[in-house]
This record gives C-alpha cells, sequence and structure tokens, in this order.
C-alpha cells in the first residue's frame, strides 16, 4: 500500500505544474504587458529561457507525480535532482528573492516526505 505521505507529494506536484502551465500560458500571453517587460529588464537571463524552463520544470514536476504514485524511484530520483538544481540556480541568480526562498523550502520539504523509510520501501517495492 502506498503510504498517505507519497499521495500527497504526488497529487501536489501535478497540481501545482498543471496550474502552473496556466500561469506560464497567462505569462506568455502578456509578454508585452509592462510588468512583464520591467520584469525582463530585471531579470538576469533571457525571459524566453526563463519560460522554457518553467514549462520544462512544470512537465518534470507533471512526470515525477504521476509515476510516484505508481512506485517508479526514478521519479523520486528525477524530482531529487530538479529540487537540487533549482535551489542551486535560485542561490545563484536570485539570492534575495524571498519568493523563490520559499519555494525552495516547500520542495525541500517534499523531498523529506519522499525518503522518510515506508516511502523507501515504497519505491523499493516496485522493483521486485
Amino acid at each position: 500500500m502506498r503510504p498517505v505521505s507519497i499521495t500527497i507529494v504526488a497529487w501536489a506536484l501535478m497540481l501545482v505544474s498543471m496550474l502552473g502551465f496556466g500561469g506560464l500560458a497567462l505569462a506568455t500571453a502578456h509578454l508585452a504587458d509592462p510588468t512583464m517587460v520591467i520584469f525582463a529588464q530585471d531579470c538576469p537571463v533571457p525571459v524566453v529561457a526563463v519560460l522554457v524552463w518553467a514549462g520544462l520544470g512544470l512537465f518534470v514536476l507533471f512526470l515525477s507525480g504521476k509515476f510516484m504514485l505508481a512506485g517508479a524511484n526514478w521519479s523520486r530520483m528525477l524530482y531529487t535532482a530538479w529540487v537540487v538544481v533549482n535551489v542551486l540556480l535560485s542561490l545563484f541568480l536570485a539570492p534575495t528573492q524571498p519568493v523563490l526562498m520559499i519555494g525552495n523550502i516547500l520542495a525541500a520539504s517534499a523531498l523529506l516526505f519522499l525518503f522518510l523509510p515506508n516511502a523507501n520501501r515504497h519505491f523499493r517495492r516496485r522493483r521486485r
């Protein structure tokens, strides 16, 4: 039986990714908006790169969540790698952005639940 913590984390990842795709679509549709222009001027990377990275990240979240429900260990490792890369990028590119720090804390908290003993059993059971 799947641990409740895995179910909650996996569904949260999928929900966040679906909401994120909606937000990404809105952001893409409003690239000429004055707020987006100001964001683009302040951003250390091109906005197109940010949008592509965000889209890739949302896809990774959805894929990870979907396959975590099935007990695929690779999905847990994919999510872990994605979190580590994004935490490092946010620390180097935008160390003073509190919104990113909150996201990093939430992502790291999800990792904690993915590596509890009952979660480890769930992902090991799938391999047999």
